[in-house]
């Protein structure tokens, strides 16, 4: 490997010339965007840990469908000591499962419960509401079906209330009970 683009996009020497690689079902937040306000923060997480990661290993590729993509770059698969690095990523919770231009022929299972696990584990872009809302959207627009994700409840004062409720609902609950959490914060009231 020669370089690290950012944290989906590697260069490698391949067949004797340096080579654009796109990695495979990622689309890591941007971090070297030319319209600098699409480069965010954790933009730059991910391409450093591709660069940790792939600096300095022998890496294989392993291609599905075809070898280049619009832009010329090839489309792969990166192999680590054995290791789907893809998966990785997401599993880390550093991409979604980017299913844009279709679903893992080989990967897609494990595509899905890498990205399960990492939402449900609020792994970076999914510990952030905002981020996620914006990842779920273009997963919708990619072909997959929204899953909705509420914002957590804003409690002000959670060292004084003892119990939460709805003020569509008679039912009180502790403040971190799973139902408390699902309150709307427009609608959380506390006793």
């Amino acid at each position: 490997m020669i370089r690290i683009v950012d944290g989906d996009t590697i260069v490698v020497n391949y067949k004797g010339k340096y080579e654009k690689v796109r990695l495979l079902c990622l689309n890591t937040p941007e971090s070297v965007h030319p319209d600098n306000k699409q480069n965010i923060p954790i933009g730059k997480v991910a391409s450093d840990y591709t660069k940790k990661r792939l600096k300095g290993q022998y890496i294989v590729f392993e291609f599905e469908g075809p070898r280049r993509g619009k832009y010329g770059r090839l489309l792969a698969y990166v192999f680590v000591d054995g290791k789907n690095f893809n998966l990785e990523l997401v599993e880390t919770g550093l991409s979604p499962y980017y299913t844009k231009y279709g679903l893992s022929q080989k990967y897609d299972k494990e595509f899905r419960d890498a990205e399960r696990y990492a939402r449900d584990h609020k792994l970076n872009i999914w510990e952030n509401y905002e981020l996620t809302q914006k990842y779920l959207k273009l997963k919708s627009k990619w072909g997959q079906h929204k899953t909705q994700v509420r914002a957590p409840p804003v409690i002000t004062q959670p060292n004084e209330w003892s119990y939460v409720a709805s003020r569509n609902s008679k039912v009180f609950h502790r403040p971190n009970c799973g139902y408390a959490k699902r309150i709307l914060p427009k609608n959380l009231i506390g006793v």
